[in-house]
């Protein structure tokens, strides 16, 4: 049997969900971060998620902006992103690459065929939210705020599972605590080809 997981409506639904946003009297900053086409990285502090949206459309429209990325866990610091800057945060993530064998699978339909076939044999919950990179696949599951210490323990336990599973992906993407991921919405120029960051669905395979 087949079960299609729909994607998210909206880029900003989705940043409101899949990072810690500090409430009105916490610390903390949601950190957009991107690369100039003279490969240098800029990093700036957003306090609230259209605050952050507007900042990513601003980005977008700078003539020397390339690839922009968020970063996972709510930074101390509005300008620094770091592990020791790291605060909190609320989500667990795979990143799925397509590239040469072992190391990723040859196309899109592979992946995400083997990520499906992942989810089935794991019995893992439903990813919340499925995001086409340009170059793979970024799972995500959303869950409540947490402190690094409280996330670590999860994502480790992740990280062994998709080890012991064999699903191609860079494992340690998935226990780093200030990770950044592309934005949906924005394009991948990686390659000098440009490929948008776009909401896809994911194929999960059951058995009877």
């Amino acid at each position: 049997m087949i079960e299609l997981v729909p994607p998210l409506g909206l880029a900003t639904e989705f940043m409101s969900q899949v990072v810690a946003w500090p409430g009105k009297d916490e610390p903390g900053y949601v950190n957009l971060v991107w690369r100039t086409k003279d490969n240098k990285w800029k990093v700036q502090g957003f306090r609230d998620v259209l605050g952050f949206m507007k900042g990513v459309d601003e980005v977008m429209g700078l003539p020397d902006s390339l690839d922009i990325y968020y970063c996972l866990s709510t930074q101390s610091d509005p300008k620094k992103r770091s592990l020791k800057n790291a605060l909190k945060i609320k989500s667990l993530w795979v990143d799925v690459d397509v590239k040469d064998s072992p190391k990723g699978y040859a196309n899109l339909d592979d992946a995400l065929d083997a990520i499906g076939k992942f989810i089935s044999m794991t019995k893992l919950p439903l990813p919340s939210a499925l995001i086409g990179s340009g170059g793979g696949c970024h799972v995500y599951w959303f869950g409540k705020d947490l402190t690094v210490d409280e996330w670590r323990p999860f994502a480790n336990q992740l990280k062994t599972v998709v080890l012991h599973h064999g699903l191609r992906c860079d494992a340690g993407i998935t226990t780093d605590a200030a990770r950044i991921l592309r934005v949906p919405g924005t394009f991948n120029h990686k390659t000098g080809i440009k490929r948008p960051v776009q909401f896809i669905p994911i194929i999960v395979h059951t058995h009877e």
